[in-house]
Formats: C-alpha cells, structure tokens, sequence
C-alpha cells in the first residue's frame, strides 16, 4: 500500500494517489503432476488527480496444470483471466482478457537447464492499451479482431 504526495499547494481537495495492491499463489506437486495458481488485485484510488484518473481496480488470475508423461517431458496447459476496470469518474475501461496457453518443457538438465515451447490463444480481444506485451509475444489488437493466436519457444539457463 502507498500514497503519493499531495501536489495542490497545501489546499483544496485531496489530490493524492492511493495505491493498495496484493498477490496470493498457492503451488503444488503430487507424483508426476503440478498445480499452480495466482491471483493479483490492485486498486488505485486517483480520483481527485489532474487528469482525472477516478477509481481504478485490476485483478489477474493465472492457473496453470502440468504433468510428466516420460521422465524429462512435461506437457502443461495455463489459463489466465485479466479484468481492468474504471469508476468514480475514471474513463478507463477495458475488455476482459482471456488466454489458454498449451505447451510442453523438456528438462535437459533437470531444472537448470530446459526447453519450453507452446502455443497461446487469445480467446478475449487483447487491447493493447493495457494487456499487450511484446515480452510475452501478444500484440495490441485493434476493432476486435480476437482471437490472437501465439507460440514461443525458449531455452531456460538457471545458474
């Protein structure tokens, strides 16, 4: 939790920002298989800034299932939702994002060294004004054109 600092001189209405924001996530293993999930809530209160941000509260659950099927392959499959919402006079306001993700991990070196490979399907429009990320490969879309369809490949170095 933060708040910033006042910028109207000493008078008038509070013109702060106020931030509160948490994480839980919760991971387990079991003979094989492996669960995890996550989820972020954020709230920002900008109400009285200049320009008017109003009332803003993000959430962000990422979930994700995985299981061996030889001994160094691993095929996984991860959802993940993302809501962004505007209120108390805030024009922000965006579409809901929706992602599945499948791939696979191939353990080279146990978990020090590893490849990863999959493919994500942008079920939700990805409006690229806050859900876009060039690291994870999704692009901005523009008019709706959902769904976006990624896949990525990588190797992982853990020292």
């Amino acid at each position: 939790a933060q708040q910033g600092e006042s910028t109207n001189g000493g008078g008038g209405a509070r013109d702060e920002a106020r931030f509160i924001g948490g994480t839980a996530d919760l991971s387990m293993e079991f003979g094989g298989a492996n669960f995890f999930i996550s989820a972020s809530h954020y709230y920002i209160d900008a109400a009285n800034s200049t320009p008017t941000l109003g009332v803003i509260n993000f959430t962000g659950i990422v979930a994700q299932f995985g299981i061996y099927v030889a001994p160094k392959w691993e095929v996984f499959v991860r959802g993940e939702y993302g809501q962004f919402d505007g209120s108390g006079g805030s024009t922000l306001d965006f579409p809901d994002l929706n992602l599945v993700t499948t791939g696979f991990n191939y353990y080279l070196e146990g978990h020090d060294l590893k490849w990863t490979t999959d493919i994500g399907f942008g079920i939700s429009d990805v409006s690229g004004a806050i859900w876009a990320a060039d690291i994870a490969g999704y692009r901005g879309d523009n008019d709706e054109v959902a769904p976006q369809v990624v896949f990525r490949t990588q190797i992982q170095l853990l020292f």
